[in-house]
């Protein structure tokens, strides 16, 4: 049959071929609040803050991997892939605080926040590749201080 396995031998060339691969995440996040806000006075100039109840979100992201192959034998070679999402999720928050009355039209505040959402997956499949990306509102939490004006 003319297969001979026991003749075959491997040899391992290195050269100075490089790839590399930047990937870019863009978006936008716009939230909306629906839920009553109490302010309870502790004292003349300083009140405790409590608000909850539902979110609506939308999430937009735009998904790009840039990739460039260098080679020895010639000028190095580009491609780029990406796709667009935009998703809407529903959640609820929570928010407490406490404002510090400085005159009758402004005030301090410092407090903290909660808010879930949902997540998505995000994929690209092009020219034989295939990337993902996980965008996770889903557990959002921080603090926030600020100055609060009344007009």
């Amino acid at each position: 049959l003319g297969s001979r396995p026991d003749s075959r031998s491997e040899s391992t060339v290195s050269n100075d071929t490089q790839v590399t691969s930047i990937w870019k995440l863009r978006g936008t996040y716009v939230t909306a609040r629906l839920g009553p806000t109490f302010r309870i006075s502790i004292t003349d100039k300083l009140r405790f803050i409590v608000s909850g109840g539902p979110v609506f979100i939308y999430s937009g992201t735009t998904y790009t991997v840039d990739h460039q192959f260098t080679v020895d034998t010639g000028a190095p070679i580009a491609n780029q892939v990406g796709s667009t999402v935009g998703e809407t999720m529903t959640g609820y928050y929570a928010d407490i605080g406490l404002e510090y009355l400085l005159s009758e039209h402004a005030g301090l505040y410092l407090g903290g926040f909660s808010q879930t959402g949902g997540e998505y997956t995000q994929e690209i499949t092009e020219n034989s590749s295939s990337y993902s990306l996980d965008v996770d509102l889903s557990r959002l939490q921080g603090f926030r201080g600020g100055l609060n004006f009344k007009f």
